[in-house]
């Protein structure tokens, strides 16, 4: 839906940003799998695996 509205606005030649956390990660392996990109669907899961591991090892061993 706001892809349509990206190649509307006067910004349509500017990228998008990628994913900076790994629930934005999630998000877009999930996108991209409803979109039928299965290889980049599985790149962001497994990049959202490793930040959610990353993310859940530092607060293990900070408390």
């Amino acid at each position: 839906m706001w892809l349509s509205y990206k190649e509307k606005s006067p910004w349509y030649n500017q990228k998008l940003l990628s994913p900076q956390t790994y629930k934005q990660a999630k998000f877009m392996a999930k996108i991209l799998k409803r979109n039928h990109k299965h290889l980049l669907s599985i790149y962001w899961y497994f990049k959202y695996s490793l930040w959610k591991i990353k993310y859940k090892l530092k607060y293990l061993f900070i408390i």
